[in-house]
């Protein structure tokens, strides 16, 4: 059997019937230019993608780079400021109980004095090098309370007075070097 399409193929004439085939399978010089051009085009395309990702690789490999070293940096100042902070507690803490030692006595050697000056611009210098002014700022009140009373200019207070000041200053570090919620208060009796 043959189909309606079949049957209008055999009516017409055989060289048509060729051409038409003929023209199928063979491509235009159109048609070949637009797949050179396409083909072209998508090696062209292929070549730039490899080299964006080539340069993304790189990119990406030198900012995690970067991203480290900016790491390793931070978390050192960190750890240097944590250490500084240290020192100047345990040198201020140290210096002020023989403070105390020497006005129970009432007497106050210039040993002392002299051992708190050397102290304190000791801890001013590593302060200066790692700490925000507003730490800076409750150092200095809490410095000057204790030369005011080494210098005879302030009479040593009762307690609550250095705590207050010794308080503030441990807030503000307390607050730079990131340890967050509510200022540390005495709830002692003293």
């Amino acid at each position: 059997k043959t189909s309606p399409t079949d049957t209008a193929t055999s009516k017409s004439p055989p060289g048509l019937l060729r051409r038409s085939r003929m023209s199928r399978s063979i491509a235009t010089p159109r048609s070949r230019l637009s797949a050179a051009v396409k083909h072209e085009y998508e090696e062209k395309i292929a070549k730039l993608r490899s080299q964006l990702q080539r340069e993304n690789q790189e990119t990406s490999s030198r900012l995690e780079k970067d991203l480290d070293l900016l790491r390793e940096k931070e978390l050192g100042g960190h750890k240097d400021k944590i250490q500084a902070y240290r020192l100047v507690i345990d040198v201020m803490a140290s210096l002020y109980s023989d403070i105390q030692h020497a006005v129970r006595t009432q007497v106050l050697d210039q040993a002392i004095i002299d051992r708190y000056n050397q102290a304190w611009v000791q801890c001013y210098g590593y302060l200066s090098m790692l700490a925000p002014q507003d730490v800076m700022d409750a150092y200095d009140r809490l410095n000057d309370y204790i030369l005011n009373i080494l210098s005879g200019r302030s009479p040593l207070q009762e307690w609550a007075v250095t705590r207050t000041h010794a308080l503030a200053f441990l807030n503000t570090v307390r607050r730079d070097v990131g340890l967050a919620g509510a200022p540390v208060e005495y709830h002692g009796n003293l």
